[in-house]
This record gives structure tokens, C-alpha cells and sequence, in this order.
């Protein structure tokens, strides 16, 4: 029996980086993901924040009769456009029949002369209840403004009425600001809030999700391409397939260190202008470390069952599953915000579907004990050997299967082999 030839497979290996790191897609996709990630990040933020250039002009019926000019008022001092108009007008609408009125102005909304209408019914002090009609009721901001100088402006003709001075209640009804700050073992405090630690344990996630989709479908489609063009057959006249598969497990997975050097380095200049950048970057390197394992298995699990595929769609199928289970984690982003060391957290973080993913946005939220850290990387390496070894045995046979699928009693009879 001849003995495995790692020469062989340092081959393959090498050749696999070296003509996936040099196309064009590779490339491209390696400067792309991380503008990708900063722009779902930023620019949702940034559009939120946009502001119309037009004022929004709103019909208002009131039913108590006292509340709609003092509320016209407070909101053009209130809210300006940059051009210093008012960026709402409230047009009372006249009449005693409120759903006549209403229904009237419902018509207006349709012609485009209002956004929408306001009924402010005459029990509202009791009912504390506004209604809104529009086409467009997603404009939470707008709503939301107006629904707030509502309540204002009872909460102060009620103050008038138990004659009790608006100034004293300002003062005593000042909101407090909370200032949080992450501590750490070594005596260290960073100020950090919600959205630091979300975002941070969001970009843990997606790194992982993020290097597996990328380079896992490249992989099943150079298997699907050596298949079908019949270069499989060359490479394997010249190695084993064990040494194929491995030659190429390694290979791929350079492409996965390589992403993960960049974007240690674009995390580092990205320090200088985001904070919130700069908190992330201490975890990067444990991040990057899970995700390459990460990237292991479920690479390992794909060029096994990848070799059993013959057309596209079969594979984009299997890929894109593998990246729905990837994504998983982002389930229980909630849960793990609770709790990171909770009992739920610690049971995900032994999944190895999961392992790598949960591990990262454990570690960024609240870093683990050192031994479960460990242990995770440990079980990690363990299941990456044993799928390995699994693959090993479908990617012998699969890989020069042609037109036909393999079907699971085959594919369990090449593992029992």
C-alpha cells in the first residue's frame, strides 16, 4: 500500500492558491465584502438622518378645541428644514362633524395636498388614544414628533389646570443620560454603549458568515468545473484522491487567511475614525481564529458533498444552504446580548455549526473564560478531523461520478466503506 504523499498534496495546494488568488472574482470580492459591510452598516444610519426639503403639511381635526393652534405652534419653532421653514404645517380642518370632516380630508391625502391626517378625539384626556390616516403610515419619525407634542401640550393645560408652574415640571421630568462603561479583568474601563457592542457582535457574525459563503462557493464550483471540463481525471492520475482533497482544503483555505489579514488591517484604519471600529480591533485576531476554523469545517463538509454534485444548480443549492446554516447565529443575536455567559449561550457555543460564530460575538460582548475558549478551539479541530475524515470517502468516489447524482444510500455506503 503506498503511503500518503504530502509533496503531492503541498502541490495541489499550491496550485489551487495560486490560480484562485489571481482571478479577478477573488479580487474583487476581497476589496468589495468590506466596503459592503461598512455600507450596510453606515448608510442606513445616514438615509434614516436625511431630511425632506419640503414641508409636510398634515390635516388635524380637533376635538377638544384647545390643543391644535398651540400645537401648530410649538412644532414650526420646533422643527426647522435648513432653508428655516417649517418642516410640518398642520392645516386644521373645520367643521363639527369629526367624521365628516375626516372623511373629507381622507380625499385631499390621495391628491397629494396631505400627508396624512391627525384626529385628536374630545376624550382624549382619559383615552390618551391619537388616530393617524395615511397611504404611508412607515414614516415613524414624522409620527412620532407630532404624536410627542400632543401629549405635551395636554400634560401642560392639565399642569395650568392644577395650577402647578410648566418651568418646575420641565425640571423635575428632565430625562437623566446614562453613561456605560465595559469592564475588564485587568482593572481596564472602555465607555461603550448598545449600539457599539450590537454592531460589534454583528460584524463577528457576518466576518464568519462572510468568509464561509465567499470562499465555499468557490470551491464547489472550481470542483463542479475540474468535473465537467474532465480535469479531475488528469489531477488524479498524478495524486490520490485524499491528497486532492486535502491539497485543495488547504489551498482554498488561504484564500480564508488572506481575507482575514485584510481586514485585520482595514479594522486598524478604520480605528482611527470609528470608535467604534477601534473597540472591535482587540478582538479581531480571536475573531479571525474562529472564523478559520469556522471556514475549515464547513469547508470540509462542502468538498465532500460537493463532489457528489454534476450541475449548477444542484451546487448553488448545496451552497446555499451551507450559508443559510452559517447565518444561523444571527437568531439569537437578542439572546446573547441578555446573557453571553448564559446557559443557552455556552450550550450554542459547543455546536459546530454554530462554534465559530457564537465563540466570536461571545467574545466581543463578554469575553469567556479562558478554558471555554479553548475547549471550543479544541472541539473545533476535532470535528474538523472527523468531517474531514467523512469527506474523505464521499470525495473518492463522488468526485468522478458524472451524470448522475449520488444518492444518500450511496453516499452512506461510501462513508461505511
Amino acid at each position: 500500500m503506498t503511503s500518503f504523499n504530502f509533496q503531492a498534496m503541498l502541490a495541489v495546494s499550491r496550485w489551487e492558491f495560486i490560480e484562485k488568488v489571481r482571478t479577478k472574482a477573488f479580487i474583487i470580492s476581497l476589496l468589495l465584502t468590506p466596503f459592503i459591510m461598512i455600507l450596510f452598516a453606515v448608510v442606513p444610519t445616514m438615509l434614516a438622518n436625511l431630511q425632506s426639503d419640503k414641508t409636510m403639511q398634515f390635516g388635524l381635526w380637533d376635538g377638544t378645541h384647545g390643543i391644535a393652534q398651540h400645537l401648530n405652534d410649538s412644532l414650526s419653532a420646533q422643527y426647522k428644514l435648513q432653508n428655516n421653514s417649517p418642516r410640518y404645517k398642520l392645516a386644521l380642518l373645520n367643521g363639527t362633524a369629526g367624521k365628516q370632516a375626516v372623511d373629507s380630508a381622507k380625499q385631499r391625502i390621495f391628491s397629494g395636498e396631505f400627508t396624512g391626517v391627525f384626529v385628536i378625539p374630545p376624550d382624549i384626556e382619559k383615552t390618551r388614544t391619537i388616530e393617524y390616516y395615511s397611504e404611508n403610515i412607515g414614516n415613524e419619525r414624522d409620527i412620532t414628533a407630532i404624536q410627542s407634542l400632543v401629549e405635551k401640550t395636554l400634560t401642560y393645560q392639565q399642569l395650568a389646570h392644577y395650577a402647578i408652574d410648566p418651568k418646575i415640571y420641565d425640571e423635575i421630568s428632565r430625562k437623566t443620560t446614562m453613561r456605560s462603561f465595559k469592564l475588564s479583568k485587568d482593572g481596564s474601563e472602555q465607555s461603550t454603549g448598545f449600539l457599539e457592542q450590537f454592531f460589534g457582535m454583528y460584524g463577528s457574525i457576518l466576518i464568519v458568515m462572510m468568509m464561509i459563503s465567499m470562499t465555499g462557493q468557490i470551491m464547489v464550483r472550481s470542483m463542479l468545473d475540474e468535473k465537467s471540463n474532465r480535469i479531475i481525471e488528469i489531477l488524479l492520475s498524478s495524486c490520490r484522491p485524499s491528497e486532492l482533497m486535502l491539497g485543495k482544503l488547504i489551498g482554498l483555505s488561504g484564500l480564508g487567511i488572506v481575507q482575514g489579514l485584510l481586514w485585520i488591517l482595514l479594522s486598524g484604519g478604520l480605528s482611527i475614525f470609528l470608535p467604534m471600529a477601534a473597540s472591535f480591533l482587540g478582538f479581531l485576531p480571536l475573531v479571525i481564529c474562529f472564523a478559520l476554523l469556522g471556514y475549515f469545517f464547513y469547508a470540509a463538509l462542502l468538498i465532500g458533498l460537493g463532489s457528489t454534485t454534476t450541475t449548477e444548480q444542484e451546487a448553488q443549492t448545496m451552497t446555499g444552504y451551507t450559508i443559510m446554516i452559517s447565518a444561523m447565529p444571527f437568531v439569537f443575536i437578542f439572546p446573547l446580548l441578555q446573557e453571553p455567559n448564559g446557559v443557552l449561550a455556552r450550550i450554542l457555543s459547543f455546536v459546530p455549526f454554530l462554534t465559530p460564530s457564537i465563540m466570536s460575538a461571545r467574545i466581543f460582548l463578554q469575553t469567556p473564560p479562558w478554558w471555554e475558549i479553548m475547549l471550543a478551539i479544541l472541539s473545533m479541530f476535532s470535528w474538523i478531523i472527523i468531517v474531514t475524515f467523512v469527506s474523505a470517502k464521499i470525495f473518492r468516489i463522488g468526485i468522478l461520478t458524472y451524470g448522475k447524482k449520488m444518492t444518500l444510500k450511496e453516499i452512506t455506503a461510501a462513508i461505511r466503506s
